[in-house]
Order: C-alpha cells, then structure tokens, then sequence
C-alpha cells in the first residue's frame, strides 16, 4: 500500500505511476489537500523503495 498527500493539481501527475493500482482518494476537510492511497501487490522491498523514488521529482508531494 502506497500513502501520499498532494494537492488535486499533482494528483494528475501522481495517478498514472499507479495504473496497476486500485485507488481511493479523500479531500481533505478544507479541500486543501487530497488523501492518495494505491493499493498494489509489489514481489519485494525493492520494488516498492524504487516506485517512491520514481515520484520523487513531484514536487509538493508528501509521502506516508
């Protein structure tokens, strides 16, 4: 399971590196922010260090 917070703006940048995933998303109370949970079966430790780096060029984005 991936945990990330981003804004409805980066949340178009964000979504298609979890196109395997299934996906939930909840607006913040204030609509600030968007909670990004992906749910995906990942085979090891590494695949899932690799995919957090692969978003690290999103700015803004705070992972859980």
């Amino acid at each position: 399971m991936f945990k990330f917070i981003t804004t409805q703006e980066k949340l178009t940048e964000l979504t298609p590196y979890f196109k395997d995933a299934q996906i939930k998303t909840k607006p913040s109370s204030k609509g600030t922010y968007v909670s990004f949970t992906a749910l995906v079966m990942v085979v090891s430790a590494d695949e899932i260090i690799e995919r957090y780096k692969s978003l690290s060029h999103i700015e803004g984005l705070i992972s859980l």
